[in-house]
This record gives structure tokens, C-alpha cells and sequence, in this order.
């Protein structure tokens, strides 16, 4: 059965049975082959994950359930129990001690036998958990329905059902779209009726693909590990788009793929055309740029020469990179030296340079902004 990156963790700490650093804890995973790691950074991906469950520790996208405790801050080792603090604020007045398994009984059952607990799910894990209890294909509003009676996810979107439908069909078998992932949880019955895989599939993708390395899956996982420490001066939740207003007929591409997102409240998209006229406009670049979560980079020579992007917007934004706290998308729009740029190219062009916007036919190019589309939704609104 495949493991989950937190269950790897904690064999390789049972087996250990002493407090043990990140480094020493990846490479036991590695070793054994625990767990197939996708980031770029997998000792990255071990050691969020270990804060975020760990005891004693509470930040933004830390988890309710605690698995793990620190010696120093450096070593950790596995609780005997996990402890829900979520349920504990629940469960006192009951008597009931958190994490224990008569704890964990205590979540409500349905009819069904779905369980209604505190522990973070993603939307894919939610609507699986729906499917798997009912036994039979569903239709998207019975499993939305399920989900909301649950209380199995917490919806940001507007209308939520939207993400339900979407998610399903992403990960759905044969079904094939630009935004299509190759890992598939679902199979179709029908017209509009769905059902659980045993066991995920990975199918091969025709338009799911565009460009190199930039399955979304990935960067959704990648974002959904990533975590901040310290609660930030900023709340973070905004999509900052940096170009060059020579690339301005690009930028009005984006913003028409971009603009479902905005109408869903997914996402609040800003660029310089948004500068009222007579404004301070530093003052509003520099608003923006402290609440970039995504910034999308139009990469291009007249980009690359810009001396107002590299001292003014590219500075604040790959320092929040650097710290995690945001995340940078580049794209490639024409040929330049974006690989020699060390600045620049140390992160992951949406697609490669060597097949820039301006050589794609139409129809490549608008698969391409469903990409990048689907990529900022991945990150803002992780599965």
C-alpha cells in the first residue's frame, strides 16, 4: 500500500526508536524507499512536514493533528499518539483524552459511516472518502452535498461546487484537457456519474502536457508543503504579473484566461494597468508586491533590459520566494537569455525556452495560458 510522506516519516522513526535530524530522516526514507518524492526539494518537503505536525509548533498552514515532537528544535521523534488539538477543544467537556483511538471513535458517523473529523483533507482525499462510503457512482452535486454535510472540506471558491467538479474531472480516467492531470483517482459511469479507482492511475496525456516539467499536480503539492514559520506583516493572496509594456498584447491574453479565476474569488490578480491616474504609483507597486503569493514573470529581451523590473519588482519578489512565501512562475514570450539569467532561471519556466509564446501557432498558445491559469489555481487554491 502506498505511504503516505508522514507515514514514511514515522516508520523511519519507530524503526530508529531515537530523536533523529530532517537530513537523517530523508535519507532513511530514500534509503528504504518509503516514499516517492516529486518536488525538486525533497529534504524540503520532509522537513515542512515534520513542523507542520509537529507539537508546540503553530503557523499558518501547521495542522491540527500533531504526530511529532521536538528535542531542540533540530531532532524530533514520533508521539506514541497523535494528538488532535482541534478535537481537544471539542472533546474536554466529554472527558475524552485527545488522540487516543476511544478518542477518534467519538467523530460522528452518518448513515454511511463517513466520518466527520478535524483533520485537514484535500479536496481529491474529500470527494474520495464520499465515493468509497456510498459505494456507487455519484453524481457531482451528490458527492458536493456529501462533502458540505461532512463538513469533510473547507471550501474557499465561490460557487465551491465548481471546484468539486473540476477536481474530478482533472483526475478522471480518459478524460483528456489541457488542464487534465496524468494521475487519475476517478472513472466516469455515464454521462455524469463518477466512482473511485482502487488504486490511482497514471495515464498518458496528449493536451494535459504543455511544456516541460510543469505538471500542476506537482506544483500543487509543492505549494500545499510549502509553509511560513512566522505569520507574516502581509496577508499574502494576491497575483502579481511583471512584464514589459512592449509585451503589453501578452499581458491582455493572460488576464482573458486569467479572469474566471478573478470571477470565482480565487484569486485577485494585479498588474500596473490597475495605477489610477495621478496615484502614487510606488506606493501601490509596493503595496502589491507585499501581497504576492504568484508572480508570473513575461519573460522577455525588453523584460530582461528592464531597469525598473530587476531593481524595483524583482528584488521583493524573489526575496519572498527565497523565504517560501511566494512563488514564481516565468514565461518564456519570446527568445532571450532567461537560462543565463541566474536570477531568473533557478525557477521552473512554465514553458521551455526554446519554444517561446511568439513561435506557437494560436491553438499552442492558448493551451499554454490554460497552463499558466492552471497552475496560479493550484498554488492559490491547493487540491
Amino acid at each position: 500500500m502506498k505511504k503516505t510522506i508522514v507515514e514514511a516519516i514515522k516508520e523511519v522513526m519507530w524503526a530508529e526508536e531515537k530523536p533523529m535530524t530532517i537530513r537523517e530522516i530523508h535519507d532513511r526514507i530514500v534509503e528504504k524507499e518509503l516514499y516517492q518524492f516529486k518536488a525538486a526539494d525533497p529534504i524540503h518537503i520532509v522537513g515542512s512536514q515534520i513542523r507542520r505536525h509537529c507539537e508546540g509548533r503553530d503557523f499558518p498552514s501547521s495542522s491540527k493533528v500533531k504526530h511529532f515532537k521536538t528535542v531542540d528544535g533540530k531532532k524530533f521523534y514520533t508521539l506514541s499518539q497523535p494528538i488532535n488539538n482541534a478535537e481537544n477543544k471539542t472533546t474536554k467537556s466529554r472527558n475524552t483524552t485527545v488522540g487516543t483511538p476511544a478518542s477518534r471513535k467519538q467523530n460522528k458517523e452518518d448513515h454511511n459511516g463517513l466520518k466527520t473529523g478535524f483533520a485537514k483533507m484535500t479536496i481529491v482525499q474529500a470527494i474520495k472518502q464520499v465515493m468509497e462510503a456510498y459505494s456507487r457512482a455519484m453524481t457531482v452535486q451528490e458527492v458536493y452535498d456529501s462533502i458540505v454535510s461532512q463538513n469533510l472540506y473547507n471550501f474557499k471558491a465561490n460557487p465551491p461546487i465548481h471546484v468539486v467538479r473540476s477536481q474530478i474531472r482533472r483526475h478522471c480516467l480518459d478524460l483528456d484537457f489541457p488542464s487534465a492531470s496524468d494521475i487519475k483517482h476517478f472513472q466516469i459511469h455515464g454521462k455524469d456519474k463518477y466512482s473511485y479507482l482502487e488504486e490511482p492511475i497514471r495515464q498518458k496525456l496528449v493536451l494535459g502536457k504543455v511544456g516541460k516539467n510543469t505538471d500542476v499536480e506537482e506544483i500543487a503539492e509543492r505549494q500545499a508543503q510549502l509553509q511560513v514559520e512566522n505569520i507574516p506583516d502581509e496577508i499574502r493572496d494576491r497575483v502579481f504579473i511583471s512584464y514589459s509594456h512592449k509585451d503589453s498584447k501578452w499581458l491582455q491574453r493572460l488576464q482573458v484566461h486569467l479572469k474566471p479565476l478573478e470571477r470565482l474569488g480565487i484569486i485577485q490578480k494585479w498588474d500596473d494597468t490597475q495605477i489610477t491616474p495621478g496615484a502614487r504609483w510606488r506606493e501601490e507597486i509596493s503595496t502589491a508586491l507585499k501581497r504576492t503569493r504568484v508572480a508570473i514573470l513575461l519573460v522577455s529581451a525588453d523584460f530582461i533590459a528592464s531597469d525598473f523590473i530587476d531593481k524595483n519588482e524583482l528584488p521583493p519578489l524573489l526575496d519572498a520566494a527565497a523565504s517560501d512565501d511566494a512563488m514564481i512562475l516565468p514565461v518564456i514570450v519570446s527568445p532571450c537569455r532567461f537560462d543565463k539569467t541566474q536570477s531568473l532561471s533557478q525557477y521552473q519556466a512554465i514553458n521551455s525556452s526554446s519554444k517561446p509564446l511568439i513561435g506557437m501557432d494560436k491553438a499552442k498558445r492558448e493551451e499554454l495560458f490554460v497552463k499558466i491559469a492552471d497552475a496560479v489555481e493550484a498554488a492559490l487554491y491547493t487540491v
